[in-house]
């Protein structure tokens, strides 16, 4: 008995010491904790609510309370902005905060499946109807500049006007100056842009090309970009089909006629910007025609310039013969040759059309400052992608 008594006496003491490092008293207790002292019951574990998994910004934050809260009211507007050809500044930033750019890709943010949403709305359109094949139509109409044709030198004319060896570009390439003819036809006067060639791919029963899985630049006004050549020949073929008409791709005699406004020796089309100034007649003064192209950026609703690809067919303007994107453009356009280094030197005079076989094709740009003109050849294999603009083969004006 005693010994029970000496044992208790001990748990007691032993018990004494530990309990004041792990007991709670009820002051203790957190204020939406019940008194656990005075109901007997355990103490309930207060659960947190979840934190915000995207961490927005005050500036994502500011962009969410200008949008609809009803997903169905954002796509709906997304829809009408996505149907816009030429989207002002301020309606391309809508578009952009509706699609979620500025949000979170891990974890997805909500804002981000309304680009899925309008992807999938343009792949599940079905063929073009006849209205919009017309419409197509009505407007190439009026978009097609008519030439007549004629002799001229084509290629770096350099030589003929200055030292013998002193050329405008510097590259073999791009000459020697030999004489061409051409007969009458009609070019586009913009590059194909992303409505029109969504009626081809529709109609192959194709998927929209998507630029980098975005539908960010798909607007339809805008240059469509990163088409293979087979698929540039293909749209102008389409467009044969359609119109019962001669389309193809430009010849590079025809893309050059057209650039240097009907053969004249020009190498920059921007005689018509009075803020040039020009270091000789055929050169500008590179810095002012840089700011003159930053100019016209600013003017078509970039604030600072720096216009990203894809962009409006007339983001710079047009040569004095209405042609677009062949000034200011340093981005590349399909023609139909094949291409090789020294063809300048075999080409037949009348109607060239490139060498019969070939690994690569020839590629077009527009004068942009000292390193390109429009007298430049570049060649790229027809697997890659890049922009492109048909001709009509008719010596007649399409009425």
């Amino acid at each position: 008995m005693t010994s029970q008594i000496q044992s208790v006496a001990m748990l007691a003491l032993f018990s004494s010491l530990l309990w004041p490092h792990f007991a709670v008293s009820a002051n203790e207790l957190p204020p939406s904790a019940p008194n656990a002292a005075s109901t007997g019951a355990l103490p309930s574990t207060s659960v947190q609510p979840p934190s915000d998994p995207w961490d927005l910004s005050d500036a994502q934050k500011s962009i969410l309370a200008t949008l609809p809260q009803s997903v169905d009211e954002q796509r709906k507007e997304l829809l009408r902005l996505s149907r816009i050809p030429l989207p002002t500044y301020e309606e391309r930033k809508r578009f952009e905060a509706l699609t979620g750019q500025r949000f979170p890709m891990e974890p997805r943010h909500p804002l981000r499946d309304n680009e899925t949403w309008l992807i999938e709305h343009y792949r599940a359109l079905g063929k073009p109807s006849k209205t919009e094949l017309a419409a197509l139509i009505a407007s190439l109409k009026k978009r097609m500049i008519h030439l007549r044709g004629g002799p001229f030198m084509m290629g770096d004319f350099g030589p003929l006007v200055f030292k013998p060896r002193l050329t405008l570009t510097g590259g073999k390439q791009n000459g020697p100056p030999h004489e061409v003819m051409v007969d009458g036809y009609a070019i586009m006067k913009g590059r194909v842009t992303h409505g029109e060639f969504d009626l081809y791919l529709r109609s192959q029963g194709r998927p929209p090309l998507d630029d980098d899985g975005s539908i960010y630049f798909r607007r339809p006004g805008y240059v469509v970009i990163d088409v293979t050549w087979h698929d540039a020949d293909g749209y102008c073929q389409w467009l044969a089909r359609i119109t019962s008409k001669p389309f193809a791709l430009p010849t590079e005699a025809q893309w050059e006629y057209a650039a240097r406004e009907g053969g004249k020796l020009i190498a920059y089309p921007m005689y018509h910007w009075p803020d040039v100034k020009w270091q000789n007649k055929y050169q500008p003064v590179f810095a002012t025609a840089e700011k003159a192209i930053t100019k016209r950026e600013i003017q078509a609703g970039r604030p600072g310039g720096g216009f990203s690809m894809p962009y409006p067919p007339g983001l710079h303007g047009e040569n004095r013969i209405g042609m677009q994107s062949v000034l200011g453009s340093g981005s590349w356009e399909w023609v139909a040759d094949w291409y090789q280094d020294d063809y300048y030197s075999v080409s037949p005079k009348h109607n060239p059309r490139g060498p019969e076989t070939g690994t690569e094709r020839v590629v077009r740009v527009g004068s942009e400052t000292w390193a390109n003109t429009i007298l430049n050849r570049h060649k790229q294999p027809p697997e890659k992608g890049t922009q492109f603009r048909c001709v009509l083969n008719d010596p007649k004006p399409w009425r």
